[in-house]
């Protein structure tokens, strides 16, 4: 990605304004995706180390073939049963 000088007479406004809006999308993005992986799949503590929105059944790991899913390109890993 290019970088933007502000001081740069060739750019406009317009020109930042598409950026920061390109990253306010990439942005909301990333928290929905992340706020979606804590409450559905992510334990926490104060709930048995349970998830908010738990999935229907446990999982037997030791019994089951796993599959991984890439969240957020590969930076958070989302394990499950594999059919």
């Amino acid at each position: 990605m290019p970088s933007i000088a502000l001081s740069d007479s060739t750019n406009t406004l317009p020109q930042v304004l598409a950026v920061l809006g390109v990253l306010c999308v990439l942005l909301a993005f990333v928290l929905t995706e992340h706020t979606a992986h804590c409450n559905g799949h992510r334990p926490h503590r104060p709930l048995g180390q349970q998830p908010p929105n738990p999935p229907p059944q446990v999982i037997n790991l030791t019994a089951a073939r796993i599959q991984r899913r890439p969240i957020l390109g590969g930076l958070i890993n989302e394990y499950t049963q594999a059919a």
